[in-house]
């Protein structure tokens, strides 16, 4: 009778420290996507900041102009009101 016993030396061996600076650049790039993200979740939320201003600034001259044409369209009917009663008398 005889036994036969296998040594598997063939397969690599991992490198302690090269898996450790693969985690490592994981961790960083990891912090990288979280920062990126940050960053354009501040920008959206200042875009849209900047969009409601805007809106609001538009919504304001339109009614100041439609003010000032109202009160031209007021004035412009007085003057004719006073030219019709001279023209009257």
């Amino acid at each position: 009778m005889f036994s036969f016993v296998a040594c598997n030396n063939s397969a690599p061996k991992e490198d302690p420290a090269a898996a450790e600076e693969e985690a490592t650049n994981d961790q960083n790039a990891a912090e990288e996507m979280e920062d990126a993200t940050n960053a354009m979740e501040d920008a959206a939320g200042d875009a849209a900041d900047a969009v409601e201003e805007a809106a609001g600034d538009a919504a304001d001259a339109v009614e100041e102009a439609a003010g000032d044409a109202a009160d031209a369209v007021e004035e412009g009917a007085e003057k004719a009101m006073d030219k019709m009663e001279e023209a009257a008398h």
